[in-house]
């Protein structure tokens, strides 16, 4: 019983296969706690860090995740409330506010607060922390590109079918030369 081998590139077909569904994971839209920091801000007895997902920023789901910390000892501080507001520069003002929770935080160090950033520009993002004996404010900008290419979302369910419809000509293709194979050894 002869058994068929196949040949290297469909091993390689293989490896750019797996390559391909990585990348395709890969380019979902983040929901993170961390990403890019907008701002690290001292306020009294506190330090702010403010940071917003998925890199690079870009017009679509927006997450701003934000740490208090106890300036002194580093730990985490509690705090009752935390608003992130984000207000769009130019000639149309947009102006977006969410509650930024432990619950929208995967990270539960951080709170995160989740927007659909409507359009390209800069936009000033003000953070307001209600602490039980006062209100601190931290401001910073940032710069949001044009949404993503729909494409790049996309792709994955266009190229699909050639992997199955290459496995299948290289399998034939060594089916053609097990049979050639035989053949010559028959005429021997």
């Amino acid at each position: 019983m002869n058994s068929i081998s196949f040949p290297f590139p469909i091993r390689g077909l293989w490896l750019l296969g797996m390559v391909a569904v990585g990348w395709s994971i890969a380019e979902r839209p983040a929901r993170a706690d961390g990403g890019i920091p907008l701002l690290v801000e001292r306020v009294d007895d506190y330090e702010v860090a403010v940071f917003a997902s998925p890199a690079p920023l870009r017009v679509g789901p927006l997450d701003i995740s934000v740490l208090v910390q106890n300036a002194g000892t580093g730990t985490p501080s509690p705090v009752s409330e935390i608003r992130v507001r984000l207000q769009s520069g130019g000639p149309y003002r947009v102006a977006l506010e969410e509650t930024a929770t432990t619950e929208a935080a995967t990270n539960k160090l951080f709170r995160a607060a989740h927007f659909e950033l409507p359009s390209a520009g800069d936009w000033k993002v003000r953070v307001q922390i209600d602490d039980d004996q006062e209100t601190l404010t931290v401001d910073g900008t940032f710069v949001a590109g044009e949404p993503r290419p729909r494409w790049r979302a996309l792709w994955p369910w266009f190229t699909w079918p050639i992997i199955p419809i290459a496995v299948f000509l290289l399998r034939q293709r060594a089916q053609i030369r097990l049979q050639r194979g035989k053949t010559l050894h028959q005429r021997d």
